[in-house]
């Protein structure tokens, strides 16, 4: 057994050297290395590559190493750790929830700085809603890359074949549910996953504020105010007596069985990201169609939030690292024929407005009409405090808060005012605590 353990030492050791050498074999000789850090996989990552690769081709000076650091959360993880033992990468992705965390941080180099000191595109050339969710503490902090939003797919051919409309509120979905359930093509209209980016989108359609002072737009953020709005609970309550009547499925907090059951046929409805149209589109064995997120209130705006992730630059102090990191993000941000190509590799949007004029880009939007209402969605989208986010660091946390006590109330574990103070009380000691821990307050 000894023995066996220790050829299988050997073994692995040797195919490790063979992987650190083949590594060191696909950088030139003479190129300058930029690390960077992402959290994409299957075909994301193959457009992805094809950004680097073009770049790596488009010059001879530096080379971009990409290499996966798990989903977003491990990912923001691990550059935690590395920021403290100074060996964070040279560029790195991170999702939206991560921003203000990064923004204040003092380890990123903001965008906004580099930008000033080498102007090479209009900034109004980027897509408003993305300009306005990350631009914090004044600056744009970092350049997007594969944004989202939440968006509702819906079974064409059963609302076809029911004969009704396409819902635009809650309200609507209940007022649709019966006839859909008729056919007997379906068990619900809708399945809801406790997941609380579907819960922000509401509430950010319904005009509410996440958090108090703005947003933490105008002034730093102390405490909830869905909570102290009404507007909180005026959305729970609608989204449980849409499963009470049994016209939506609670999915609990797994958000993506909600996926799963529409893409088997079991629900007709179904709130999901963007980024997703291709896989869902694949997997059902039916027409897919894609609509505005509905709202609590009729006619209202819809107003949808960014999700999805963008480049960052670490604040490393050396001065060479940080130049040659600027070059692969400008890079990226110059072509807006790249944003393009990686929208139509994805289903993620392209960031530029100058990409929609691009022939072929404008092409594929025509050919795929469900990816059409999904970007058209996040254009009219206004630009306000409310679309522009919660801003504050510790916005995961809150969100998992927000998830565990809705969880409960779904489960009768606690009544909606319970929930609500729950809510409220952990919360604000959350937002306390990280303002206390990072000097804010």
């Amino acid at each position: 057994m000894k023995k066996l353990f220790a050829l299988v030492l050997v073994l692995m050791m040797i195919l490790s050297c063979s992987a650190m050498a083949e590594q060191a074999a696909a950088t030139p000789e003479g190129r300058r290395v930029v690390t960077f850090w992402h959290s994409l996989k299957s075909s994301n990552l193959t457009a992805l590559e094809g950004v680097v690769e073009r770049f790596n081709n488009s010059q001879n000076e530096i080379w971009v190493e990409a290499s996966y650091q798990g989903e977003y959360d491990e990912c923001l993880t691990k550059l935690k750790s590395a920021f403290g033992a100074n060996t964070a990468p040279d560029v790195f992705m991170m999702f939206e929830l991560g921003a203000n965390y990064l923004a204040n941080s003092g380890y990123v180099v903001p965008f906004q700085d580099c930008y000033d000191a080498d102007p090479f595109m209009d900034l109004d050339d980027l897509v408003d809603v993305l300009k306005n969710y990350y631009t914090i503490n004044g600056k744009l902090q970092c350049y997007p890359f594969n944004p989202s939003s939440l968006v509702m797919y819906y079974n064409a051919d059963l609302f076809e074949e029911a004969g009704v409309a396409v819902p635009t509120t809650l309200a609507e979905i209940a007022e649709v549910a019966p006839v859909l359930q008729a056919t007997g093509k379906v068990k619900y209209a809708i399945g809801l996953g406790i997941y609380g980016w579907n819960f922000e989108n509401f509430l950010a359609g319904y005009g509410g504020y996440y958090l108090n002072n703005e947003n933490g737009r105008n002034g730093l953020a102390t405490a909830l105010e869905y909570t102290e709005s009404g507007k909180g609970a005026e959305i729970m309550q609608t989204w449980k007596q849409l499963c009470l009547d049994g016209y939506a499925y609670n999915y609990g907090t797994k958000n993506s069985d909600s996926r799963v059951a529409f893409c088997s046929g079991d629900t007709a409805l179904c709130l999901y990201s963007t980024a997703s149209l291709r896989s869902i589109s694949s997997a059902a064995t039916f027409k897919v169609g894609t609509a505005y997120l509905p709202t609590v209130e009729k006619d209202a705006q819809t107003a949808v939030l960014v999700g999805g992730a963008n480049l960052w630059m670490y604040n490393s102090g050396n001065a060479q690292r940080q130049a040659d990191a600027w070059e692969f993000v400008k890079y990226y941000a110059s072509h807006p024929e790249e944003t393009a190509t990686f929208s139509e590799a994805t289903g993620y949007f392209a960031v530029r407005k100058s990409a929609y004029d691009l022939p072929e880009y404008a092409a594929y939007l025509t050919e795929n009409p469900s990816a059409k209402v999904a970007v058209q969605q996040l254009l009219d989208s206004p630009v306000s405090l409310i679309s522009a986010g919660a801003n504050t660091g510790c916005m995961t946390e809150l969100r998992q808060i927000w998830q565990d006590t809705m969880n409960k109330y779904m489960q009768d574990d606690l009544t909606l005012e319970q929930a609500i103070d729950e809510m409220r009380l952990l919360s604000n000691d959350a937002i306390e605590f990280y303002n206390e821990v990072n000097g804010l307050d």
